[in-house]
């Protein structure tokens, strides 16, 4: 009988990753830790070619993980009397990243003090597998149309017995 000790692991583009597999039985078992991608399992290199990757004896360990380092993993134990094997799953946490900000709306107004916004998303990339929203606000806006409001003629209203003006010129007796 083989058992394993194995568990998913949660790391932030990067950062390093260990992946133990650790696995006892009765002769003590030979371990390895292949990387299992679509076209089937394919052995976890003892070295990689940008020596990130290296394996030492029940532990694999990544160095400043990529996206493409993300998934399963296989931990396969084998002594004379079983073979067994054990997943366990590297998943990238990723932090949400901002859009561009769009344009600038209109202003609110035509005259007088208004605002003009502009927006953008936390989807470049998108949070995924608990990573940190984007930090600050999604709304940018502005004051506009600073210049006064232009009512035309302002009317002056006085009692019956005096006259009425419209600016300079008078509008009744």
């Amino acid at each position: 009988m083989i058992t394993f000790t194995t568990s998913d692991q949660y790391v932030r583009e990067g950062d390093s990753v260990t992946l133990e597999c650790v696995a006892r039985g009765i002769p003590a078992p030979l371990v390895s830790i292949m990387r299992y991608e679509d076209r089937g399992l394919v052995m976890a290199p003892s070295v990689s070619q940008e020596s990130r990757t290296y394996q030492v004896k029940e532990t694999l360990v990544i160095t400043y993980i990529k996206e493409s380092d993300g998934g399963e993993y296989v931990c396969e134990a084998r002594n004379e009397r079983a073979s067994d094997e054990w997943s366990m799953v590297v998943i990238l946490v990723v932090d949400g990243g901002w859009t561009e900000w769009s344009a600038f709306a209109d202003c609110s107004v035509s005259c007088g003090r208004g605002t003009k916004s502009r927006v953008r998303e936390c989807s470049s990339p998108s949070p995924q597998n608990g990573g940190l929203s984007c930090p600050d606000s999604d709304i940018d806006s502005i004051v506009c149309n600073m210049a006064p409001c232009d009512y035309g003629p302002v009317f002056t209203v006085r009692p019956a017995n005096m006259r009425v003006t419209a600016g300079d010129r008078v509008v009744s007796p």
